[in-house]
C-alpha cells in the first residue's frame, strides 16, 4: 500500500571522506564548465576523482561518471573513483554495476564506510534486507555516531517485519541528527506499522518540515491522515506528493482513497484510471475501481425519500 523509499539524497548521504575536497575542486574550477580533453589530461588520479565528487553532489551524474572513470584508467585501484561510481550507479538504479564498483572498492580498502554505506543500500534496493542489515549493524559497531547507517539499519529492520526494531534505530539516528528527513521519514513508517497513527502523523510533519520538496514524506503525511480519517488534509498531502513527482504510484493510490471516503466518486474514480495507466495490472486500483462500482450500484439502488 506505500512505498517506504525516500529520495536518494536523503537515504543515502555518504561519509566525510570526500566533502572538503569536493568544497576546494568546487571553489577553484566552478562546477559549470565541464573539464575534457587536454584540460584534465594531466591531472591526477585523486583529483579527477575530487571533480567526480564535485558533480556527483551537484546531481551531474554523467559528468562525475565519466572522471571517475578517467581517474581509475591511470590508477585502477584508486578507491575514491571506484567508490564515486558505485555511488553514481547506485543512484541512477544500476544496482548490478554499483555492487561490483563497491566491491572492487572494499578489496582496496576492506573498511571503507563510503563503501559499506552504499553497498548496504544496494542491497536494500534490491530487498536483500537481511544482506544490508549486517552491513549497516557492523558500521554502527564501527562508528556508533553515525546517523545515516542508523538509518540503514532502520530501513532494513523496518521492510523485515519488525516496526517496534526499527523506531529504536531511527530514534538514536536522530538523537545524532534532528535535522534527517529520511530518519523522520523512517520513524514515521515504524509508528504506522505499529498503528500509532497520530505518533506517525508527527514524524512525517517533521519530515515534511525539514524537506519540503520531498514527495515521499508528504506520502507518508497523507497515509497517516487517512488512517485519522482527515480525509480532507490526506488528499492535499496526496495532491502535493504527486505535483513533486507525478511518476509516484503511491500517493495517487492514496488520493484515490480519500477522494472515496469524502463521497468524491468521479475524482477517486479518476485517480484509479490514473494509477492503471501508470501500472495496468495493480491490484489495489482495479480492487477499487469494483468497490466504487458496488457503492454506486448501492445508492442507485437504496429507496428514495418522499
Amino acid at each position: 500500500m506505500k512505498n517506504f523509499k525516500s529520495s536518494g539524497e536523503g537515504r543515502k548521504k555518504r561519509g566525510a571522506l570526500f566533502s572538503l575536497s569536493c568544497l576546494c575542486c568546487a571553489l577553484l574550477i566552478g562546477l559549470g564548465s565541464p573539464l575534457w580533453g587536454e584540460e584534465v589530461h594531466h591531472f591526477s588520479p585523486q583529483a579527477l576523482a575530487r571533480l567526480g565528487w564535485a558533480h556527483y553532489d551537484e546531481g551531474g551524474y554523467d559528468l562525475a561518471e565519466d572522471l571517475f572513470r578517467q581517474a581509475l584508467a591511470k590508477d585502477p585501484r584508486y578507491s575514491g573513483a571506484l567508490v564515486g561510481l558505485g555511488w553514481v550507479f547506485l543512484d541512477s538504479r544500476r544496482y548490478e554495476e554499483a555492487e561490483t564498483f563497491f566491491l572492487r572498492a572494499l578489496q582496496v580498502h576492506s573498511r571503507s564506510v563510503d563503501a559499506l554505506l552504499g553497498l548496504g543500500w544496494v542491497y536494500y534496493d534490491l530487498e536483500r534486507h537481511e544482506e544490508g542489515e549486517r552491513i549497516f549493524e557492523f558500521l554502527v559497531r564501527v562508528d556508533p555516531e553515525f546517523p545515516q547507517a542508523w538509518s540503514g539499519l532502520g530501513w532494513s529492520v523496518l521492510e523485515r517485519g519488525d516496526p517496534r526494531r526499527a523506531r529504536e534505530f531511527f530514534e538514536k539516528g536522530l538523537a545524532l541528527d534532528s535535522g534527517d528527513r529520511d530518519l523522520w521519514n523512517g520513524l514515521g513508517w515504524a509508528f504506522y506499522d505499529d498503528e500509532r497513527y497520530a505518533e506517525a502523523y508527527q514524524a512525517f510533519f517533521k519530515a515534511v518540515r525539514h524537506s519540503p520538496g520531498d514527495p515521499y514524506p508528504l506520502n507518508g503525511l497523507g497515509w497517516a491522515l487517512l488512517e485519522l480519517q482527515r480525509c480532507e488534509e490526506a488528499e492535499k498531502a496526496f495532491l502535493q506528493a504527486r505535483e513533486r513527482d507525478a511518476s509516484l504510484e503511491d500517493p495517487l493510490l492514496g488520493f484515490a482513497y480519500a477522494c472515496l471516503c469524502q463521497g468524491k466518486y468521479a475524482a477517486a474514480r479518476k485517480a484509479y484510471e490514473d494509477l492503471l495507466s501508470l501500472a495496468p495490472d495493480h491490484s489495489e486500483a482495479l480492487e477499487g475501481l469494483e468497490e466504487l462500482r458496488l457503492r454506486e450500484a448501492a445508492e442507485l439502488e437504496a429507496p428514495q425519500g418522499d
